[in-house]
């Protein structure tokens, strides 16, 4: 795979992940408080989201 076919993919991803993120903030708001106030559960918890997409593709 070529770098831009890699830097479309990784972007198709975050933008995955960003979604996926406000729709379960807007579930529960307490998530985005976390997200926002503990940077080691934020990166933790982007990297299982990014895990998951690439195992489900």
């Amino acid at each position: 795979m070529g770098y831009n076919a890699l830097k479309k993919e990784n972007s198709t991803k975050l933008k995955q992940i960003t979604q996926q993120t406000k729709q379960l903030i807007a579930k529960d708001p307490s998530l985005g408080t976390r997200l926002n106030s503990d940077s080691n559960f934020a990166k933790t918890f982007v990297l299982k989201r990014l895990q998951h997409l690439i195992s489900n593709n």
